[in-house]
């Protein structure tokens, strides 16, 4: 893969823009902004967003164009500020969906964010702790963590699990020995139950993977370890705790909702293959005939 970053200037002053990734395998190309559906959002100074988002989009298609691509993703997800314009995501050739991603607001503080919670909620998180539970931010049980993830991510279909090399790099402390994520556990008596890992921005910390035990439901350990990890980003500062998105399913929506989660919507633009060479098309055709059944969001 190769990072870069489109920027939006007028009269030589930088006004907005976005990130992008180029990733590349046997001779083809495939365009994310960002990987892993990670959001790839324009940013813009005030009154400049939808002319940011044009211009970030109009780029966007013409590095699919003249690159060829075999197909990719655009991820825009706003939690504050103007919606994406539609035109925008439009010019970029392929097809736009909608998810929902859980957002804990934490402007008022943990204190706020826990009046918000449902009450049989309080109840199970107080009830969880007076069983034994006990949660603690823990980088070095990456690798058990990690397999309690991937063990899980056996029965999501097509899904396939982030390395643990990426989760390693992204916990090493940085030179100001800041780290750009975070590692909870949950443990009883008798060992991990449920881990996090935890993208940590300045305004937002995002829960991005997790693995929990056969046991974690009836024990309430995950919804212990993310209300734990929603402390830690209220106490450093952060604005919101983002639960991620529900893949469409109503009972995982239900639960975040449980946890004083508004429903934050995250508009999706998957790229197609219109500009690819003859082996682009057909490999973009296989590839979504083996992701057939999983979900990509509702239509926009």
């Amino acid at each position: 893969m190769r990072s870069g970053t489109i920027a939006i200037a007028r009269d030589g002053v930088l006004i907005g823009g976005a990130p992008v990734t180029f990733e590349r395998r046997a001779g083809l190309e495939w365009l994310h902004a960002s990987p892993w559906l990670l959001p790839g959002t324009p940013l813009a100074r005030p009154g400049h967003h939808a002319e940011v988002d044009i211009a970030v989009g109009t780029a966007l298609a013409a590095e699919a164009r003249v690159r060829g691509v075999a197909g990719g993703e655009w991820v825009v997800y706003r939690p504050e500020g103007p919606a994406p314009d539609p035109m925008a995501l439009e010019s970029v050739g392929g097809e736009t969906r909608l998810m929902h991603a859980g957002v804990v607001e934490l402007g008022s503080g943990i204190e706020g964010a826990w009046k918000r919670l449902e009450r049989h909620a309080r109840q199970d998180l107080a009830a969880a702790r007076r069983r034994g539970l006990v949660t603690a931010e823990e980088p070095g049980a990456l690798e058990a963590a990690h397999a309690l993830y991937v063990a899980q991510a056996r029965g999501w279909g097509a899904h396939r699990p982030l390395p643990i090399e990426l989760a390693r790099r992204l916990l090493a402390p940085g030179e100001d020995g800041a780290r750009e994520a975070r590692l909870f556990t949950a443990r009883d008596g008798r060992g991990l139950l449920s881990a996090v890992l935890v993208l940590a921005g300045e305004h937002e910390w995002f829960a991005w993977w997790s693995g929990s035990h056969p046991d974690a439901r009836r024990r309430h350990a995950f919804p212990l370890l993310l209300w734990s990890a929603a402390e830690a980003a209220a106490a450093a500062g952060a604005r919101r705790f983002n639960v991620g998105a529900s893949a469409g399913r109503a009972g995982v929506e239900s639960f975040k909702r449980t946890l004083g989660a508004t429903l934050v919507p995250v508009h999706v633009r998957w790229i197609d293959a219109r500009h690819a060479p003859l082996a682009g098309r057909v490999v973009a055709a296989l590839q979504a005939r083996w992701r057939r059944g999983r979900s990509r969001g509702e239509g926009a």
